[in-house]
C-alpha cells in the first residue's frame, strides 16, 4: 500500500529539488554538496567530540549519547528542502530524505536501534496532515516505535524563542509517556527534521532516560 501512495504522489507531485529546481530528485547531489555538515564538535557546547558530536558533560547533561545530522540549517537551500517538504505538504520527499538521513545514522555505535520519531501535538498534525519525522523515521529500516511518547503541549516553533534558555524552558513536560512498556530497556534513536539548540530532543530524551530506556542517541536532518 505504501508503495502505491508513493508511486501517485510522484505522478501528482513529480519531484523537483528543493535548492536549485533540477527535475527529478527532491535534493540533487550538487546541493547535497553545497549543504553537507562536517560536524567535529559537540552540539551543546562546541567542545571536541569528533565521533558522538556530544561530549561526555553534555551527554550527562542532556540525556543524549550521540546526535548526528548530515545538513547544515544555517543554509538557504536546506530551509527550502525542508520547509517545502514540512509545510507544502511534499510527502513524496520522505524516502528521499530518509536516506541521506540513514547515512548519516551508520557513524553511530552499533546497536539495536528502534527508531522514535518526535510528536507533534495533535491540533498540528490536523493542521499539516502529517509528522514529518514519523514519515522519514519509517523509512529507516530500523523497528519503529510510535506514540508511546506523545506531545501534550502545543509549544511555539523552537526557532522562534528569543534565547537558548527561553526554547529550553518552553518545551519541558510537554510530552508524555503512553506506552513504557514499548521503550524499556531498548536503545531508542530519536529523530527529527531539524534540531537548533536541542530542547527538544533533550526533553525528550530525559524522559525516555527516567521511563527505561537502555540508551538514547538522535539522528536529525540539519543542525546549525
Amino acid at each position: 500500500m505504501r508503495n502505491v501512495i508513493h508511486t501517485t504522489m510522484q505522478i501528482l507531485f513529480p519531484p523537483r529539488c528543493g535548492g536549485c529546481g533540477a527535475k527529478g530528485v527532491w535534493i540533487c547531489d550538487t546541493c547535497v554538496a553545497d549543504i553537507r555538515a562536517y560536524a567535529q564538535n559537540c552540539f551543546f557546547c562546541e567542545a571536541r567530540a569528533p565521533k558522538t558530536h556530544v561530549c561526555a558533560q553534555c551527554a550527562k547533561r542532556y540525556a543524549l549519547e550521540a546526535i548526528v545530522w548530515p545538513w547544515r540549517y544555517s543554509h538557504e537551500k536546506t530551509h527550502k528542502v525542508i520547509g517545502d517538504y514540512k509545510y507544502k505538504g511534499l510527502r513524496g520527499a520522505a524516502p528521499a530524505l530518509a536516506k541521506h538521513l540513514e547515512q548519516t545514522i551508520t557513524q553511530l555505535p552499533q546497536d539495536d536501534w528502534h527508531a522514535l520519531p518526535i510528536p507533534i501535538h495533535k491540533s498540528k498534525e490536523r493542521e499539516r496532515g502529517f509528522n514529518q519525522s514519523y514519515l522519514i523515521a519509517r523509512e529507516l529500516g530500523l523497528p519503529l516505535i510510535n506514540r508511546a511518547l506523545v506531545r501534550t503541549v502545543a509549544t511555539p516553533p523552537q526557532a522562534r524563542s528569543d534565547s537558548r534558555k527561553a526554547r529550553f524552558e518552553s518545551i519541558r513536560d510537554a510530552f508524555e509517556i503512553r506506552r513504557p512498556q514499548d521503550i524499556e530497556g531498548k536503545a531508542i534513536l530519536l529523530i527529527d527534521d531539524v534540531a537548533t539548540t536541542g530542547a527538544t530532543l533533550s526533553e525528550a530524551a530525559r524522559l525516555l532516560k527516567h521511563r527505561g530506556a537502555r540508551r538514547i542517541s538522535a539522528a536529525v536532518l540539519a543542525h546549525g
